[in-house]
């Protein structure tokens, strides 16, 4: 009786672990190209990206939610000239890794479903012509699966319209769970205020879409972010914070379109101490 006891207890905590997936980027002169598997099992995944390039490059998930659409259909999305436009209706879940500086490696925990998915490096070059559109993008068939739990993280920050809340943000190497519990596409940038600079001059820079004349108030290169999650998932993220205070800003617009979110109160100030 007590052997069958401890066989019961010994199966039950024996929880189904999360899925690596390795991805690493390089360039080759004006390609970006991503190493990735073609397929990952559903559930959990624990994401790294290695940065091999010369340049900052990130990961953005997005599942194709009608499972009809194609590379070219991302790209052409990616590729609109158009700002504030709408976010087509297929495009669903999310996930990634924010920005990863040249030599670094990102990680990042999330959630995928069964179905195809598309993968691409959401940072901009020079032109601000979007990775994705350079070549640094991927399909992704995420087979069958639901095991896994998200990491326990240090603090965490909430996306909803139009607002974060925010808990726990500590200095030093870090792990953050991002989740949005709103209707809309979410992500944080979250960069640190010059001294002396205000929330209220990082609202008039960005809002002038920095042709206001001067530097910016923010120190944009110690930033960090995470990737746009769509309503209902979390992610958990390592991030690199240093003590002071940060301008956080969510920077979608409205699946049908308009003004950015933080035009509507998604940019606070936020104190890590």
């Amino acid at each position: 009786m007590m052997v069958g006891m401890t066989f019961l207890v010994a199966c039950s905590d024996d929880k189904e672990a999360a899925t690596p997936l390795d991805v690493v980027v390089t360039e080759s002169g004006d390609r970006v190209n991503l190493e990735a598997p073609p397929s990952v099992k559903g559930g959990v995944v624990e994401l790294s990206l290695t940065n091999s390039g010369q340049g900052p490059h990130s990961l953005q998930f997005i599942k194709d939610t009608s499972g009809n659409h194609t590379i070219d259909d991302v790209v052409a999305f990616l590729g609109a000239s158009e700002q504030g436009g709408p976010i087509p209706d297929w495009l669903g879940e999310g996930g990634g890794i924010g920005t990863v500086a040249p030599g670094q490696t990102g990680r990042a925990s999330f959630r995928l479903s069964e179905g195809k998915h598309f993968v691409w490096d959401d940072e901009t070059d020079e032109n601000d012509k979007n990775n994705g559109t350079r070549g640094g993008i991927t399909e992704l068939n995420v087979t069958s699966g639901s095991g896994g739990e998200l990491p326990e993280a240090k603090g965490s920050v909430s996306a909803k319209e139009y607002e974060f809340t925010v808990n726990d943000l500590k200095p030093g190497a870090t792990t953050i769970q991002f989740e949005n519990t709103g209707k809309e596409f979410h992500h944080f940038i979250a960069a640190p205020l010059l001294p002396g600079k205000t929330i209220a001059d990082a609202k008039t820079f960005f809002e002038s879409q920095g042709q206001g004349g001067g530097p910016p108030p923010i120190d944009f290169e110690s930033g960090v972010g995470t990737a746009v999650l769509a309503p209902g998932n979390a992610l958990v993220a390592d991030l690199q914070l240093e003590a002071g205070n940060y301008a956080m800003v969510c920077f979608i617009n409205n699946r049908t379109g308009g003004p950015p979110h933080f035009t509507m109160g998604m940019l606070q100030e936020v104190k890590v101490a």
